[in-house]
Order: structure tokens, then C-alpha cells, then sequence
């Protein structure tokens, strides 16, 4: 995994003047942040856009969210994975964290702020929102000089209008005595770019190309820009997304704060034609951004060692499939009728359903079935029953468990948030029932 070392993480000055198109420290800085971003995958920008007031504020806000109650914050819900609350888990018991979704938008700040203090908390909206728009500027110009660097400028204005934010407050508490240091494991982010700005507590370490890890030290009013898995894979695996991970000091009484801007893509995310040539073939097919949140939060997602390979394996695999089953839908599927009254075996009728069954599922793995031994009354009996178990409150529908993996309940899944489902095992008997 490589030993723990001390160099010193690039440093872009974004504070300079004369830094601006067309000048030679614009052009040096562009290609200091590609040669970051390709050799580890995050560098450290100077940037004194964040007043000491806004500094102050944002994080009061910090201090006033976690202060809330654990009832309270486990509200912040979202349906896209990792962008609501984390917290009370056991083998990260250091680790806290919520999140604002369109975290720019007055409303966005607003709707989380309602959620967590009924009556609303203005200086909390408008400090989160004064933050996130501070900070996307500096991430708005950090993608204009990488789409730069490569050559591929015409696309930057693109990507920023289709760029959404996520502003996520983050604490790691000191650690207890015979308490793990570890305040969050090693991972990547799924962003397209993630900006992180810290109090003065350190505990951020990052893997370079070569496997070293790197102790992460903010100089004054800095951020950590770091690339995300999406970014990645838009650079066709030049830019290296890092494993980072916080790792707290023993020793240490104070809380670690960090306020993350994670920028997310609401349209495909694609490798440039530029990037593709007979050195370079395409590594990663286009993929939406939030369906690479989806896959992470699956077990497979989770134990992958290579996220975004086995991810855009899958995304291809299921557009096949579903290229497939267009084909399928839309030719007229294999209808057997088992309604007929001569359906006695060694009938011609019973040969031909046989045949079509046999031909069905060899093409198609399906057919359709004309079955009359479903009354009205049944029909309307079974719907009730589905209503009427569903509309049960949840902790009683998780009581159905069964050790036959998905023969119980399941439900209530960030990744399928539309589905739920309950089983009966030996349907057919009296008892079971």
C-alpha cells in the first residue's frame, strides 16, 4: 500500500493579477494543473476568494449542523447515493457528514435548511450558498484550464452549464482511547472534481500514481482540488483519480471540519474524440454520471478494484441487453394460449403450445401466457392483498427475513428507490401463508 511520505502537493496560485487568458502565467498555470492532475490526481490552490468573514461562517454553520440532534439530521435524505446524511457507522465511528444538494441555488440551501430547523435558519442558507458559489468559481476556472491544457476548450462552457453542486460539511471527531485513528477509509470520489477546504486540524492523506501515500498539509486560505472517477474516465485515464483517505492524530483532542464542493455532471459524461487514437483506444464507453453513484452502492460497486472499468463494462453489457429487448418488445412476443379446451397431452393443440414454449424460451427467454384460472374475484382479492401488505409500516415489512438470499424484504434503497418487494416462502402451503 506504500509507506506514508511528506512531500509538498503542487501549489497553483490563483491570487496572481495577471492571472488571466492569454498570459504566460495563465498558460504555466494550466499545465501545472494538468501535470497535477495526471501525476496525483489533485493539487493545492491558493485562493483568497473566501473572505475571513465567509470563512468564520461557514464553518458557525458546521458547528450549529452537527450540534442538532442525530433524529434530526438523519432527515437529510437523498435519493442520488452519498448525498444525504452518513453517519453512526461502526467501523467509521469518527465520520459525519450531511449534505446540500444544488447547493448554488438559494432554494437548494433553503430546502435543507427547512429540513433541519422547521423554522428555517437564513445565516445558514446564506452562508452555504455565499460558500458554494465562492468555491464554484474557482472549480469553474480550474476546468477551464484543464479543458485547455488538452485543447479541448471548445467544450468547457458545455460542461459548466451542465454542472450541478453538492456542498457537503464533513466531521471527524478525535478519537477516544483504544479507538481506531481511521476516520474514513481509503476511496475515491465519484465526482467530476471535488474542492476541499479544511479548519486547522490535518488528517488528509493521498495516494500518488506510485502507490506512496501523501500527509496533506493547507497552507493558509488553500483548498485541495482533487479529480473525481468521472473525471477520469472524461480523460480517458489521463488524469489519475486518487485513493485519499483521513487518518486522525492519537494524540489529537480537536475536531476535524472540512466543507466539500463535489461538482456532478447532469448530462453523459464522454471522452473527447481527442483523446481517441490508435495510441490512446477509448478505455471508458459514455455513461451518466449518477448511474456511476448507483453502481457504487451496490455490493459489487463497493468491492470493485477498479470502479470505473467494471462499471462502464456493466453500462455496456446493459445496453446491449436493453438494444436487445427493444428488438424483442418491439417484434410481436411468442403468445401461448393455455385457455384452449384442448389442451389434453398428445392433443395437436397441446403439441403446438409445447413447441412454441420450447421455441420462446430459446429465443427470447419469455413468452406470453393466455391463462384463464385466474378469476375476477381472485384478481381482485391478490391486488387487495398487495395493497393492503404494502401500506404496512416498514419496520413490519422488515420482519419477513428468510436465509435464502432475496426471499424476504427488500426495499428502501437509495439505488432502487422506485421498487419494494416481500416474500412467501412455500407459497402453497396453508401454513405459510
Amino acid at each position: 500500500m506504500g509507506s506514508l511520505t511528506l512531500p509538498k502537493l503542487l501549489v497553483v496560485d490563483f491570487t496572481k493579477e495577471d492571472l488571466k487568458p492569454g498570459t504566460t502565467s495563465w498558460s504555466s498555470a494550466c499545465n501545472d494543473i494538468k501535470q497535477a492532475l495526471e501525476d496525483h490526481g489533485c493539487f493545492i490552490a491558493l485562493y483568497d476568494k473566501v473572505s475571513s468573514e465567509l470563512q468564520k461562517s461557514i464553518f458557525r454553520a458546521a458547528n450549529e449542523l452537527f450540534d442538532l440532534p442525530t433524529e434530526t439530521k438523519i432527515q437529510n435524505i437523498n435519493e442520488k447515493p452519498y448525498h444525504g446524511y452518513v453517519g453512526q457507522i461502526a467501523f467509521v465511528p469518527l465520520h459525519e457528514g450531511l449534505g446540500i444538494d444544488y447547493s448554488t441555488t438559494p432554494e437548494g440551501a433553503q430546502s435543507f435548511a427547512k429540513l433541519m430547523w422547521p423554522d428555517g435558519n437564513i445565516s445558514f442558507s446564506e452562508s452555504s450558498v455565499s460558500f458554494s458559489k465562492t468555491v464554484a468559481e474557482l472549480d469553474q476556472m480550474v476546468i477551464r484550464m484543464l479543458f485547455e491544457s488538452y485543447g479541448v476548450q471548445k467544450y468547457s462552457d458545455s460542461h459548466t452549464d451542465a454542472t450541478t453542486y453538492l456542498l457537503r460539511f464533513l466531521k471527524y471527531r478525535a478519537p477516544e482511547v483504544n479507538e481506531t485513528t481511521m476516520a474514513f477509509p481509503s476511496h475515491t470520489d465519484k465526482s467530476f472534481l471535488t474542492i476541499l477546504y479544511q479548519n486547522q486540524v490535518s488528517g488528509l492523506e493521498i495516494r500518488t500514481r506510485d502507490g506512496e501515500w501523501i500527509a496533506v498539509d493547507f497552507p493558509p486560505s488553500s483548498f485541495v482540488v482533487m479529480a473525481g472517477d468521472a473525471c477520469k474516465a472524461w480523460s480517458n485515464g489521463r488524469v489519475l483519480s486518487p485513493n485519499h483517505r483521513v487518518t486522525m492524530d492519537m494524540s489529537g483532542k480537536e475536531t476535524r471540519y472540512t466543507i466539500a464542493l463535489f461538482s456532478f455532471l447532469s448530462k453523459t459524461v464522454q471522452v473527447p474524440e481527442e483523446f481517441v487514437d490508435e495510441e490512446h483506444v477509448l478505455r471508458f464507453k459514455p455513461f451518466v454520471h449518477v448511474d456511476l453513484l448507483k453502481f457504487y452502492d451496490t455490493d459489487n460497486g463497493r468491492r470493485s478494484q477498479d470502479i470505473l472499468k467494471d462499471f462502464c463494462d456493466l453500462y455496456l453489457l446493459r445496453s446491449l441487453v436493453w438494444s436487445q429487448l427493444k428488438i424483442i418488445m418491439t417484434a410481436r412476443p411468442h403468445v401461448v394460449d393455455f385457455a384452449m379446451q384442448d389442451m389434453e397431452p398428445g392433443t395437436n393443440s397441446c403439441c403446438r403450445s409445447r413447441n412454441g414454449v420450447r421455441r420462446a424460451l430459446e429465443e427470447h427467454g419469455f413468452f406470453v401466457a393466455l391463462y384463464d384460472e385466474v378469476s375476477a374475484e381472485l384478481h381482485k382479492a391478490i391486488v387487495r392483498a398487495a395493497e393492503e401488505v404494502f401500506d404496512l409500516p416498514r419496520e413490519t415489512k422488515a420482519l419477513v427475513i428468510s436465509d435464502k438470499p432475496y426471499h424476504g424484504y427488500f426495499g428502501q434503497s437509495a439505488s432502487r428507490p422506485l421498487t419494494e418487494g416481500i416474500g412467501m416462502d412455500n407459497s402453497t402451503d396453508p401454513e405459510s401463508a
